[in-house]
């Protein structure tokens, strides 16, 4: 039998089963926030909670921030 492990990629916690965690994509000018549950792809980070999810939306949006910076010069 295959058992899968998590880990947060924010904060480094291991999934548990009782756990609401969130699946993390971004891709240019767009990023995805969604619930666990659906099917994850590689390219997606796992999040264990609105904490992490609020950390990463926030260093993505500061990389969207200077990028635009960088493009209007």
């Amino acid at each position: 039998m295959k058992v899968d492990t998590y880990k947060c990629d924010q904060c480094g916690q291991m999934k548990g089963e009782l756990n609401h965690w969130f699946l993390f994509g971004s891709h240019d000018t767009q990023c995805r926030v969604v619930r666990w549950g659906f099917a994850d792809r590689e390219d997606e980070l796992h999040l264990c909670s609105d904490a992490c999810v609020i950390k990463q939306v926030q260093g993505w949006l500061s990389k969207q921030q200077v990028a635009a910076g960088k493009a209007a010069e």
